[in-house]
């Protein structure tokens, strides 16, 4: 009797094991939607890991190949991720592309068996697998990415990162998101600005110290003006305003207020949008 409870027991422990292992592994059978994204919620890995820290921000931690002047709707671009933490030994990480309204845009694709994307191909959604997560300091994962179509505009590389502690527990651990945004192609976005029936003039470009925005209506409407950095950071320089029919100029004063580098204002009349690019600096 003794033996044969033993021999029933031996499974059940092996299983738990094997359970356990998974439950304290960083996303390593496809948990997807804790990337700090709006299309989840804002949900992080704190959801399931604990840690000393916030959830605390990186930036550079997502790179790509995308030219400064934008993505070319439908080609494709390689994505890399890093996550970096001296005398550290394993990583996780998810990252998605979306709109700042929580939109997915483009497609992902894996280059190796060390990432692993969302079961459902509508949410591109990319994560580590049990044979991505090992590094010494550091971990360096590489996927592509493929721009969706013409006037999609401005798209964010949202992601979440998990620095374990190695212990084979959800405690102890430490979460940093980092998100990066790039730009349609110069050229897409010029025509898809030409295509509104709305004139806007962003100048001067760069600027230094005084934006001006010219617009026209033809007839009454909501006007709303932001600033866009290429982290996806946004600065409203004119909140949602009723306007009435007519041509105008609006200027915002710029100097010290921002850091140097390129952005983006959106102009946004009705439900109609327009994304211009300016670098700001000396």
């Amino acid at each position: 009797m003794k033996t044969r409870i033993l021999s029933l027991l031996v499974p059940a422990v092996v299983l738990i094991l094997v359970l356990e292992s998974f439950m304290n592994a960083p996303n390593s059978f496809g948990t997807f939607g804790y990337a700090g994204d709006p299309a989840g919620g804002n949900l992080t890995c704190k959801s399931c890991h604990s840690g000393p820290m916030p959830v605390t921000d990186k930036s550079g931690w997502i790179t790509s190949n995308i030219p400064v002047t934008g993505y070319v709707p439908g080609s494709t671009y390689t994505v890399t991720a890093t996550a970096s933490a001296a005398g550290h030994t394993t990583f996780g990480f998810e990252i998605t592309p979306q709109n700042q309204s929580g939109i997915y845009l483009g497609s992902l694709a894996t280059l190796n068996t060390q990432t692993q994307l969302d079961f459902n191909p509508a949410k591109p959604r990319i994560s580590h697998t049990t044979s991505g997560i090992n590094g010494a300091g550091s971990k360096t994962w590489t996927f592509t990415w493929t721009a969706p179509g013409a006037g999609a505009g401005p798209v964010t590389f949202y992601g979440m990162f998990n620095v374990t502690n190695n212990d084979n527990s959800g405690t102890g651990d430490t979460i940093y998101s980092s998100k990066t945004m790039v730009m349609e192609n110069t050229m897409s976005v010029a025509h898809v600005a030409a295509t509104d029936p709305i004139n806007i003039a962003v100048f001067p470009n760069p600027v230094a110290e005084k934006l001006n925005v010219q617009f026209g209506l033809d007839k009454s409407g909501t006007v709303e003006i932001l600033l866009i950095d290429m982290h996806g950071k946004t600065s409203t320089l004119m909140p949602l305003t009723e306007v009435a029919a007519g041509q105008f100029e609006q200027s915002f004063s710029i100097n010290g207020q921002y850091g140097s580098g390129p952005y983006l204002v959106k102009v946004k009349i009705g439900n109609k949008s327009s994304y211009h690019k300016v670098m700001i600096g000396d």
